[in-house]
């Protein structure tokens, strides 16, 4: 019984050895991917909308700031 164990181990260490690499890689990224908690519909479609609201709203502080700044120079050029 003894020699069954010894021997059974050095074939499991070669057989971790051996499934390293890209298989193993592969097999962790399903487990990861089965930790992932999905956002439902609803979630998704208020989190789309929140991000175009916020960059409505950003583009439309740069189109602002923009235009001020070309006006300032355009009176500091013209002066």
């Amino acid at each position: 019984m003894a020699e069954n164990k010894t021997s059974a181990t050095p074939a499991k260490a070669k057989k971790a050895k051996k499934e390293s690499g890209f298989k193993r890689y592969l097999k962790e990224l399903k487990g990861e991917f089965k930790k992932i908690t999905w956002p439902t519909w609803a979630s998704l479609w208020n989190n789309t909308w929140a991000t175009i609201a916020m960059c409505a709203i950003v583009g439309a502080i740069v189109c602002i700031i923009d235009f001020g700044l070309d006006a300032l120079i355009n009176l500091l050029l013209s002066l």
